[in-house]
Parts: C-alpha cells; structure tokens; sequence
C-alpha cells in the first residue's frame, strides 16, 4: 500500500498540528511497515535537509514542492491542477492530511483528514468572527472531500458525528503522543538561573500556563483567577503565560496593569516543539493552569504532569478525558473556582502529591510511537 502524507504542516505550522505533525512522520519513519511511504512539503524552499521530520530516512519519500503556495492557492482557486498524483508522479492509495484541512486536490486515491477540533462551532462566541466564515467554509469542503477521519479524541469523535453527522464507522479516536523531552529532570536548580535569564523570570517562583494567547484559551479568567488570589500567594508567585503574541496579548498586559498586578504576570514568546527549555519551564512551575474554554485534546497538561507538576485545567468533556481525572477540574467560567482550586493544591500537600503521582502515572500511557501504530493501523483498513 502507498500513503502520501502531507508534511507540510511540520515545516510550516505552529503549536500543536506542527508538533502532531512532527512526530507522527518521524515515528512513521522508523516503525517496521510493508507500507510505502511518501511526505509532500509544500512551501519548502529555503529549508535544509535537519528541518525536516525522520531525516535521513530509506522508509519516508520526501518530495518537496518549491512553489510559493500563493501561487498553488490561485490555481486551486480555479481548478483542480496540480493535484497531488501529479506532484507525486505516481498512484498512491491513501492521502493524508495531518492538518484537518483537505486544501490539496487528491486525484485517486482516498483521503484520510486528521481533526484536531472545532472551537468555531462549540465556542463560536470565544472565537475571531472575522474568521469564522471562512473556517466553516473550508470544513465543510474537508468533510465532504474526506472518506475516512482521525480524530484526536472520543469527544473530537462525538462532536464529528453530531455536527456533521459523519457516520462513527468512518471515525477513528487516536490520543496526541507526548515527548520524550518532557520528564521529571533531576538537579533542576542546575537549569534554572539560564532559563529565568533567558525568559526575564525574575527570582520568584511561578504558575504557569502555556497555549495560544486567545479569547477560546480563557486567558482573561486566568488572569482575574490570579488577581484573586491572597496577597501572600501573589508575593511568593508570579504567574508566567507562554505563547506566541497574537493581537490580544496587549488587552491582557492592561487587563494586568489595571488589576495591579502587571509585575507580576509574565508573557513568554513561543517556545519551539522539542525544546528543553519548556521541559524545564514545567518542572520549575509550581503549578500548571489551563482553564480553556475549548479544546480537542490538550497536551500541555499533560506535559506538564509527566514532568511532575500538578495540573488545573477545565472541567470539560475533552480535558476530562485527556488528563484521565489526574488533574484537578475547575469552572472555566468562574474565575473564583479557579482561583479556589490554585489555593486548594498549593495548601495542600497531601492532595498536590496524591495528583502528582496520579498525572507521572496517567501522561505516561501517551507516546507518539504508539499514535503512529495506531494511525498505521487506519492505513491498513481504509
């Protein structure tokens, strides 16, 4: 069987699909398959041979397309060349796209789209209106050009099937992997001084958040949550928010400011995929937060429990079922239950250990080799 595999997300995405992206090609690389393999990176111009995923690597094909992808959008835009048999020069039998948008015009073959959520449909008043029209217009034309999905989650699955009445036949849940980078590291205090130099730290220890800068991230609540809490707590813990900066990081640095606690809430830029330093960043955290209003499967919290470090996060169908009730759950909409719950783990020692050890035990089930066995096996059965 020949699968093409849309790479392109890997070399040119952030956040969480790029990561997604990343691993599975790089797993897909070096598991035993009697599949043939072929990677499609659109937009590759300019990048060497280390920026992309599994290389070097005798099981991945890699064709990389240097047309500006402007120009693949205009002719898109009235036809249907090139399309992916062209670009491939051969059959295939399976297209997949990992960043669940099915843009590229397939030719035979069949199509297989990963889903990674639908916030403008569930929490359409968190999210950019400006937006909206568009994002609905390319999953509609997603859905109807796909034969078969992954969905990140048993929730992403149910939502998939009630809002667009995909039959759950066509449906497979496969869980995101976490990184082997992210662990408990010993001697932490060795790391410490470069990181709280790098990032302008500072010398009081923090709570951590880490995620898109935006309305659906319940940034705003998390901040307020923050604000409430005891002066004593406030004096001993600044809270760090890390993030790429998007055109509202500058209403929450003035929500800060006229809550009087702008000194004490740090943004930190994004942090690349594979990077030690957040590794690092979750084992200094006192706590994790992640209140979201939204999410299809999160993987920071658990990043943040297999590093040790106890999670809050909201209490929501997708997030229940990434953190396995190893977390503690709060009300996203009540920026008073998470503030609540900040105080109940760190006053609490005997509770804060009884989630540390159930989120060691629970973010260790998730690698990305094993969502690479699994998304093989939807090859072999499409």
């Amino acid at each position: 069987m020949h699968i093409v595999i849309d790479g392109t997300p890997a070399i040119n995405d952030i956040r969480a699909i790029q990561r997604y992206a990343w691993n599975l090609l790089s797993q897909i690389a070096v598991l035993e398959s009697e599949n043939e393999y072929t990677a499609l990176y659109l937009g590759a111009a300019g990048i060497g041979d280390d920026k992309f995923p599994g290389f070097p690597s005798s099981r991945i094909k890699s064709i990389r397309s240097t047309t500006p992808g402007r120009l693949l959008n205009l002719f898109w835009k009235f036809s249907s060349f090139p399309n992916v048999e062209y670009m491939v020069k051969r059959k295939f039998d399976i297209f997949h796209f990992l960043g669940g948008s099915a843009y590229i015009p397939v030719g035979s073959g069949k199509t297989l789209t990963t889903m990674h959520g639908f916030a403008q449909q569930v929490v359409p008043e968190h999210m950019d209106k400006n937006l909206h029209r568009g994002v609905l217009a390319k999953l509609e034309k997603t859905i109807s050009e796909t034969d078969h999905f992954i969905t990140v989650s048993e929730t992403n699955k149910q939502e998939l099937n009630k809002l667009w009445n995909v039959p759950m036949e066509k449906i497979n849940a496969i869980p995101l992997g976490v990184g082997d980078e992210f662990r408990v590291i010993g001697e932490i205090s060795n790391y410490e001084a470069a990181i709280r130099g790098r990032y302008h730290l500072g010398d009081k220890d923090f709570l951590l958040y880490v995620g898109a800068i935006e309305p659906h991230k319940n940034i705003q609540g998390i901040i307020e949550a923050y604000s409430l809490l005891d002066s004593s707590i406030k004096r001993r813990l600044n809270l760090v928010m890390v993030g790429a900066k998007t055109k509202y990081t500058e209403s929450y640095r003035e929500q800060a400011r006229k809550s009087a606690i702008s000194g004490n809430v740090i943004f930190v830029d994004y942090i690349q995929p594979g990077s030690e330093d957040l590794a690092i960043l979750y084992n200094m955290a006192e706590l994790f937060i992640f209140p979201t209003f939204y999410e299809g499967w999160a993987s920071p919290p658990l990043e943040a429990m297999k590093c040790g470090t106890p999670a809050i996060v909201s209490d929501i169908p997708s997030l229940r079922e990434s953190t396995g009730g190893a977390a503690e759950y709060c009300n996203p909409f009540v920026p008073d239950d998470i503030s609540h719950k900040i105080t109940k783990l760190l006053d609490d020692c005997e509770f804060r250990n009884e989630k540390t050890k159930k989120g060691l035990s629970f973010s260790s089930r998730f690698t990305w080799r094993l969502c690479a066995e699994k998304t093989i096996e939807v090859y072999q059965k499409s």
